[in-house]
């Protein structure tokens, strides 16, 4: 896999992320932490600095996300929801939100992750993101 796809990669699956907790919450524990999750996160990627909006409904651009906080360790799931011609992944994931830091570790196409490791040659992916602003 390329660099270029690598990050295409990442990005797809930071987005599937940050989606899927946009759905209505089901209760008020949920309520709480997706709000806690809205507002503008940054991270580094491949020596470049990315900005990510996190909305009620999409976190960057591309996917939808939801949240699971009262599994251990936190769950969430996303699905990247655009281009048209580009196909629905659903992505398995966890999450942990220690004030402005926030850890997405994921996997496409197997078992949710455990823990919150990098292992690129099994599929599993971590990203680190810090807030840049809250919640308008």
């Amino acid at each position: 896999m390329t660099i270029k796809r690598s990050f295409g990669f990442t990005l797809l699956v930071l987005g599937v992320t940050l989606c899927l907790a946009a759905d209505t919450p089901s209760n008020e524990s949920e309520r709480s932490e997706q709000e806690l999750l809205l507002g503008t996160w940054t991270t580094f990627i491949n020596g470049r600095t990315f900005n990510i909006p996190v909305s009620e409904t999409k976190f960057g651009s591309k996917l939808l996300y939801t949240v699971r906080p009262e599994k251990k360790p936190k769950e969430i799931d996303m699905v990247h929801r655009a281009p048209k011609d580009h196909p629905r992944i659903s992505i398995k994931g966890i999450y942990s939100l220690e004030k402005d830091i926030l850890k997405v570790c994921w996997v496409y196409g197997g078992p949710r992750p455990s823990n919150f490791e990098r292992d690129v040659k099994n599929g599993q992916y971590l990203m680190t993101l810090k807030r840049i602003r809250k919640k308008p």
